[in-house]
């Protein structure tokens, strides 16, 4: 059932909408079809330019979510991957920027007691107990070497330090490793 009122406003399964698109039904779902591989998507915009706008591309299976008129701004790949900043994360989580003051990343954690924020690194071995070298986790820092390459310049690790006598049992050990500064 369709309805057009006087205003304008366009009703799927509601006699009066009360917006230019309004959709009622106990399962309401909207179905943007395109006939080739391109990209489709919701676009935004003022009397200005299109400002903002999500878009799906079918030839790289990709979403990208666009704010002031800059593409990209969070994008996900097809393998999941999510980018902010960058159009090709190249890890789970990419954040990337050219300006002086980003990125960062803020854990921000507001309570009254005395918990803070978090950053938790897992490994876990689905065959077996973790081996004794077994790298737990690694904050590595990266400097770009102008030869279109980043080399390490300092890392923190965490690896096992022997095999744990049973369950709550993890030896570990932290490093903090500097490269030497040579070729």
């Amino acid at each position: 059932r369709v309805s057009i009122i006087d205003g304008g406003n366009v009703g799927l399964g509601i006699d009066a909408p009360t917006n230019q698109l309004h959709i009622k039904s106990a399962n309401p779902s909207m179905l943007l079809e395109r006939t080739d591989a391109g990209a489709i998507g919701i676009y935004f915009r003022d009397t200005a330019a299109n400002a903002g706008a999500i878009v799906y591309d079918h030839s790289d299976n990709s979403f990208a979510f666009r704010t002031n008129a800059v593409d990209d701004r969070l994008h996900i790949d097809s393998s999941g991957n999510v980018g902010i900043g960058i159009d090709s994360p190249e890890a789970g989580l990419h954040i990337y920027s050219v300006t002086a003051d980003n990125p960062n990343l803020i854990l921000d954690h507001v309570s009254t007691g005395n918990a803070g924020p978090n950053i938790l690194f897992r490994n876990k071995d689905t065959n077996s107990e973790l081996s004794d070298t077994t790298v737990l986790g690694e904050v590595i820092f990266q400097g770009y070497d102008n030869a279109s390459s980043y080399v390490t310049a300092a890392y923190i690790r965490c690896k096992m330090d022997g095999v744990g006598g049973g369950a709550g049992d993890v030896p570990g050990e932290l490093a903090f490793v500097t490269s030497s500064g040579s070729s």
